[in-house]
């Protein structure tokens, strides 16, 4: 056998929205992680300004290559449509974006890219119709989670 790999609990952060809930589609509206975090000491979860007491924000604290792992689930099909996309340090990342699409219920993403440290990280459900201003997220089991793993230096 080889060498031991990292402590997967030093390297992680998992976080969900188990309760449901609206989520606005607006431009400084997040999906916030208030119900279940396993975190490790150098991925940090926490408010945004905009949106205070949701812990919407994870922020890496070192620099390194990262998987980003995401999943939003609709309490309903989307009559309008709707897309999910990850910020990075306030920059829609494109490899994270989720086209709006009508009838969508399920949205999931995951990426690698190298951050730098003390990058923040948000996930933003959208849309293009500027008359629907937001959307139920399914409760009960995983209305929305993240996962982000520090894969290397």
């Amino acid at each position: 056998t080889g060498a031991p790999g990292p402590n997967p609990t030093a390297i992680a952060a998992y976080a969900a929205n188990t309760q449901g809930g609206s989520v606005g589609l607006g431009d400084y509206d997040f999906i916030g992680f208030p119900d279940v975090s396993v975190l490790c000491p150098e991925i940090i979860l926490c408010d945004s300004s905009s949106m205070l007491g949701v812990n919407s924000v994870f922020s890496p604290q070192k620099a390194g290559t990262y998987q980003i792992s995401y999943r939003v689930t609709l309490s309903t099909p989307s009559v309008q449509p709707v897309g999910t996309r990850l910020s990075i340090s306030s920059t829609d990342d494109y490899e994270g974006v989720i086209a709006p699409t009508v009838g969508a219920q399920q949205f999931e993403c995951t990426l690698t890219l190298a951050l730098p440290e003390r990058t923040i990280i948000e996930l933003q459900a959208y849309s293009t119709t500027p008359s629907m201003d937001s959307v139920q997220l399914a409760s009960g089991a995983s209305g929305a989670s993240m996962l982000i793993v520090r894969l290397g230096d």
